[in-house]
């Protein structure tokens, strides 16, 4: 197996993309990834190519987080793990397919004499038909200008919620997404209640995330609503498929997803090393 590191967003897509393809949902991260040239040039960019020279796994890396590597061969992963080690690349810890993450952090711990620790464990589902849940109050609206400021409390909200370990640039990313267009409200009369955006688009589909309620609203069926009049909107608009990543952790939420219509494709997991921070 043999690593290479490339710092050419477009090289790195020509050569990530047909492997990537081979499953769209559980590659769904990284294919978004790709169509932002602009962001993948930040990150760290590995591909491994086994004996014959064909790519069979890649990673890539934004500063201050952890790695991620697609479903890799073992022998792939742990020589990823060699590289990195070899050239005293700092690395906060891994995620990917449950497997391939292991094989990598089993590696990576004997060279580096790290410890590891299980951060989450994730599932991807994918949707390709909305089963409308039972109806909430309220409507679906496109966040505004106006909304920036909740939406940026939102984000850091959910961040906490979901463990991440990255708090900053809320306000920031929140005024990009509501320029973009893919951040969406629920409102229940006056109030706006709930959240969720698109991000990542990948050739035939787009990955839904940011599902919050605010405390105090929730159980009343907004999130299972927006979700799924965010996902019925994508397909409308041409997409085969949604996406969206779940914690395996939180029973009620993987359920609920199931019942309008996303259904489980893979499992991954972070690991991080000697309690570095960093997630993505």
């Amino acid at each position: 197996m043999t690593v290479t590191q490339l710092h050419d967003p477009a090289e790195f897509a020509a050569i990530a993309t047909p492997l990537l393809l081979r499953d769209e949902a559980e590659n769904c991260f990284w294919l978004g990834l790709l169509s932002d040239a602009a962001d993948l040039a930040r990150h760290t960019m590995c591909l491994v190519r086994d004996d014959s020279n064909a790519c069979v796994a890649i990673a890539t890396m934004s500063p201050g987080r952890h790695m991620v590597v697609s479903r890799a061969p073992d022998a792939a992963a742990i020589a990823l793990a060699q590289h990195l080690h070899l050239n005293a690349i700092a690395l906060p810890g891994i995620g990917g397919v449950r497997e391939s993450a292991q094989a990598f952090a089993g590696e990576w711990t004997r060279l580096s004499g790290a410890a590891a620790r299980v951060h989450v464990e994730l599932a991807v589902h994918q949707l390709t038909r909305v089963i409308p849940p039972p109806p909430a109050a309220g409507r679906m609206r496109i966040a505004q200008p106006s909304d920036v400021d909740l939406v940026a409390r939102w984000i850091t909200d959910f961040r906490i919620e979901i463990r991440e370990q990255r708090l900053g640039g809320a306000r920031e990313i929140a005024a990009a997404r509501v320029r973009a267009g893919n951040l969406f409200l629920w409102e229940d009369g006056a109030r706006s209640v709930a959240m969720t955006g698109v991000a990542g688009p990948t050739p035939h589909g787009i990955r839904v995330n940011l599902v919050y309620t605010l405390p105090g609203h929730r159980g009343r069926g907004y999130a299972s609503n927006l979700v799924a009049a965010v996902s019925q909107r994508m397909l409308d608009g041409g997409r085969t498929f949604c996406f969206l990543y779940t914690d395996l952790a939180n029973p009620t939420s993987n359920k609920i997803y199931r019942q309008i219509g996303y259904e489980p494709r893979g499992q991954s997991l972070v690991i991080l090393f000697d309690g570095a921070t960093g997630t993505h």
